[in-house]
């Protein structure tokens, strides 16, 4: 384990994913305790850090889902666009999921039906045309052959289908993320790139 940021720990060692729970904890901060809703939260890390608060996740992966659960997190087997709570939060979290949503708008109008009213919704997704997408994935000669249909044809595999693995799926820019979100009934209330290289916007 590492020390992310005062009273945050977690595994992760690089820069960017310091600063994205730095960037979490500064907006969870002056509203803790609270309750607090993750949707897609992997095998828990963000929740594991909100001891104080009356947290649930969700997350599509079994797997995932029974690690957090193992440490005590409230995480159920489901569909993050998808899954009914039956109650509302104080703060949403979607950290690192709506790139991975064959359906994104279903995220955003999900976190907005458990939120509160006033509550906040945090979200974190990669620059879809930053350099890390650029290097990895659109201009990348292996990412494009891997996903060719053709040529997966050709080779006796079956197709590639977006969405049907841990690929990113979507590619966002600013402006269509902040579309997408008001249609779902949220605004702005602030916006940090964490750096150049993995681009990825909060």
């Amino acid at each position: 384990m590492c020390k992310l940021v005062e009273g945050f720990e977690g595994e992760y060692t690089r820069p960017v994913d310091h600063k994205k729970m730095a960037f979490i904890d500064r907006h969870l901060a002056p509203r803790r305790p609270c309750s607090v809703f993750e949707l897609g939260c992997g095998h828990g890390l963000i929740l594991q850090n909100l001891r104080d608060c009356d947290v649930v996740g969700i997350e599509i992966d079994k797997g995932e889902a029974e690690i957090a659960r193992a440490s005590g997190i409230d995480v159920r087997v489901g569909h993050a666009g998808r899954y009914d709570a039956g109650r509302k939060f104080d703060v949403v979290i979607a950290s690192e999921v709506i790139e991975h949503m064959r359906e994104p708008q279903s995220l955003l109008d999900n976190a907005a039906r458990h939120r509160h009213p006033g509550g906040m919704l945090l979200l974190t997704t990669p620059n879809g045309y930053g350099y890390y997408e650029l290097s990895e994935r659109h201009l990348n000669p292996m990412y494009l052959i891997r996903t060719n249909n053709v040529l997966r044809r050709l080779l006796g595999k079956n197709p590639y289908e977006r969405g049907d693995s841990f690929d990113h799926c979507q590619w966002f820019t600013m402006g269509r993320l902040l579309r997408m979100a008001k249609r779902a009934g949220f605004s702005l209330m602030e916006r940090e790139n964490s750096d150049f290289i993995t681009g990825s916007e909060r």
